[in-house]
């Protein structure tokens, strides 16, 4: 069935911007910025000026709704997708929290036979990310610093294998990194420096034998000092290290998030990502995080000290708009609107970061200029759609 959709702004680096376009089984099959014949197909929705924007990726997400990567259900995996898909993504990794080898485990075949024959009508699982347990217990922040161990490779070869990790989060200056980051260049798996307080001479090594990317950029990793550069100073001065943040503007300042902005030229070596955990899209209160307790309050969360955040609240069309506010400034005005930057760090970036190739795949999304979401499109399909559209 062929489906038009009209009336709409998009981020097109053709000029002009298509105003239109046609979707069949699927893809993208055309385009125009003339007036369409919206007789001539099976379907055709009036966008109303709004933006048609790609879906957003968020490859960093443990829950929502109640749910978390961890509990290693399918009906888990099922409500989140179709709550992701409502506030504008197209396609996530679960990521996983710290824990013993069973618990991950699980948590991995549960995602590999979710994927298998997931449902059509939310976010679609396009893998998972190992966030620990081969991390720098100094750095833990809300990871949990009982189960944090150095990277051995019977345990990690039996993750590995499962083969459906596509994100894998080391400190690089434990025992067993070295050989870590290099089985996943092997085998194509993303290494992203996490919960680490290396040198910048650490992470530069680590950068040269594999490691490519930066966990929630600023936060849980050696700061910038004029004489230390630490991990952060390796990821603002090497174009070759994406990053990805938390633009909550709780976990990272917003002027930090514009100093990443300024200094990443490559617009699609920054990502967006959400961080979010179990209370996401729930009301204030207490809940479980493993065997310990989270409180959501005031838009953040944070472990029962009061102090130390413990994942987000975030969705990605919050995180998206706070964004897309941020770039707006005059600093970093180019051809493109802000719009265009922001489309960039929540969908392109991810999609790069994945090698996943995504041109005429017609996952879309229709937003306004706060990025509220009106429609989601995935593979073709509407999955979610809001009154009066």
């Amino acid at each position: 069935m062929k489906t038009l959709i009209y009336n709409v702004k998009t981020v097109s680096r053709h000029e002009p911007n298509p105003t239109w376009l046609v979707i069949d089984g699927g893809q993208v099959i055309d385009s125009g910025s003339d007036a369409p014949a919206i007789n001539a197909y099976d379907q055709a929705i009036d966008g109303g000026g709004k933006w048609l924007l790609p879906g957003f990726m968020d490859t960093h997400v443990h829950g929502s709704v109640g749910h978390d990567v961890m509990d290693a259900t399918p009906d888990a995996l099922y409500e989140m997708s179709k709550f992701f898909a409502r506030h504008g993504v197209t396609a996530w990794t679960p990521t996983t929290l710290t824990h013993h080898h069973d618990a991950l485990m699980a948590a991995l075949i549960n995602i590999k036979q979710y994927m298998a024959d997931q449902p059509p009508d939310g976010a679609q699982v396009i893998g998972a990310r190992l966030e620990g347990p081969y991390l720098n217990v100094e750095k833990a922040g809300a990871q949990n610093p009982q189960y944090i161990r150095p990277p051995k490779p019977d345990e990690v070869t039996h993750l590995l294998d499962l083969d459906v990790i596509k994100i894998l989060d080391v400190a690089p200056e434990v025992e067993g990194a070295d050989w870590l980051i290099k089985e996943c260049a092997r085998r194509g798996i993303v290494a992203s420096a996490a919960h680490t307080n290396a040198t910048y001479e650490q992470m530069m090594h680590a950068h040269e034998i594999g490691l490519s990317h930066a966990t929630h950029t600023f936060n849980a990793m050696s700061p910038l000092n004029h004489r230390a550069p630490g991990v952060v100073g390796a990821v603002l001065s090497t174009p070759t290290i994406s990053a990805e943040v938390i633009s909550d503007f709780v976990h990272v300042h917003p002027a930090a998030v514009k100093i990443l902005a300024e200094v990443k030229k490559n617009r699609r070596m920054i990502s967006l990502i959400t961080d979010a955990i179990r209370p996401a899209g729930m009301p204030e209160g207490e809940y479980a995080f493993d065997e310990r307790t989270v409180v959501h309050k005031d838009g953040a969360i944070r472990l029962t000290d009061g102090v130390t955040l413990a994942g987000s609240a975030l969705t990605m069309n919050r995180a998206a708009d706070k964004y897309a506010k941020l770039v707006h400034e005059p600093q970093f005005r180019t051809r493109y609107p802000s719009t265009a930057l922001m489309s960039e760090a929540a969908s392109d970036a991810p999609a790069r970061l994945l090698r996943l190739k995504m041109d005429t795949r017609a996952d879309l999304i229709l937003v306004d200029d706060d990025i509220n979401v009106y429609m989601t499109i995935i593979n073709g399909r509407i999955v979610y759609r809001a009154e009066g559209i």
